[in-house]
């Protein structure tokens, strides 16, 4: 029979086993919890669900993400060198769009980018300044060296960049790892610059109108905006020939499903492009959407009266609660149907466009 004494012994070692257990799970927790305000600390669901990703959002509210059936995404990461838009422009633009969003929005950036854009007041807007910089995002990282050889085979050199490359490719990661982290939302990449020309949005103006997105976007698939530039020929059609600019970078998303799908391919579709340009987003956009006919894009038709920045930003509309740019002028199509609908006189126009810029480069 086990004696008196060293039953005690045993019950110690248990003791202190627990206790050892239990400094080890605090440490756990609270390396988990550095990430959030101390009033997230009250939310349970924390103690059960680990934190999915090291650069996961330091929530403002967990119930606000959590709840929420459409999540954005953003980032600010202002490059050295801009051929195109300036920091400062950025900022304009960035005050022109935070105050308008009414649906939980992320905004990657560093802690001088959140200081530069000096933005308050909008509850659904979390900053998120985990990633100092680019490269810190292992995924891009493995691309570097292939990145900066890509500015010798860019037909637009001219107004692109190495450091615009690997600003392109995060948005790729960025809206793999906050679909993620919501697997049962409809997530979008939103360009923090989608908001340049202000009259065309009164005050009122807010985005995204929930309905409206719930109305387009697919189960099952990924959506984009496209331009009215391609016909059946376009896939056929070398990228050192002709720029694509046929999907839009500012929005794109869809379910959990639908961006681990398309994330993976992109994955897979880099790696296969060594020798060709891929540095810009739009061309692993547009390979994807015509690899798989079922995509959704939503085409912006040319229509006179329209304002010109309509084109580029039409999805503001589109999915916003002012129509802007007249609903009429929007169509929906699978990507395959795209091909056929677009027209040939279009598709010239923009390929002699498209050369002309190349050209100047």
């Amino acid at each position: 029979m086990m004696t008196s004494d060293f039953a005690q012994r045993l019950f110690f070692i248990f003791l202190i086993f627990l206790l050892v257990l239990f400094f080890i799970r605090l440490t756990e927790f609270r390396n988990i919890f550095q990430n959030y305000p101390a009033e997230a600390l009250w939310d349970a669901s924390i103690f059960i669900f680990r934190t999915p990703s090291k650069i996961a959002p330091k929530m403002n509210s967990f119930a606000l993400f959590r709840e929420s059936d459409i999540i954005l995404v953003s980032a600010f990461f202002p490059v050295n060198i801009s051929k195109t838009h300036s920091h400062a422009g950025y900022k304009k633009y960035a005050h022109n769009l935070l105050p308008r969003i009414i649906a939980p929005m992320i905004v990657y950036t560093s802690e001088w980018g959140k200081k530069f854009i000096d933005f308050h007041g909008n509850n659904y807007i979390h900053w998120n300044t985990s990633i100092e910089k680019v490269l810190d995002i292992e995924w891009v990282a493995q691309v570097d060296a292939v990145l900066k050889e890509q500015e010798k085979v860019d037909p637009e050199i001219c107004r692109h960049s190495y450091e615009k490359y690997l600003v392109w490719h995060s948005k790729f990661y960025l809206l793999h790892e906050v679909s993620n982290m919501y697997p049962n939302s409809y997530v979008f990449w939103l360009d923090i610059g989608s908001i340049r020309w202000t009259p065309l949005y009164p005050e009122s103006y807010r985005f995204p109108d929930r309905q409206k997105v719930l109305k387009a976007v697919p189960k099952n698939d990924m959506i984009f905006f496209a331009l009215n530039r391609a016909n059946r020929k376009f896939p056929y059609i070398p990228e050192y020939i002709y720029p694509i600019n046929a999907v839009i970078g500012g929005v794109y998303g869809g379910s959990n499903f639908a961006i681990r799908n398309f994330f993976s391919y992109v994955t897979y579709i880099r790696e296969s492009l060594k020798d060709q340009f891929f540095g810009k987003e739009q061309n692993l956009q547009t390979t994807y959407a015509f690899n798989f006919p079922k995509t959704k894009l939503v085409l912006m038709l040319a229509s006179p009266g329209v304002h010109y920045s309509c084109e580029w930003f039409g999805y503001m509309s589109y999915f916003g609660t002012h129509d802007s740019c007249k609903a009429e002028n929007f169509t929906l199509k699978d990507s395959r149907e795209y091909l056929y609908y677009t027209a040939e006189s279009d598709f010239e126009k923009s390929k002699e466009e498209m050369r002309k810029i190349a050209d100047h480069c």
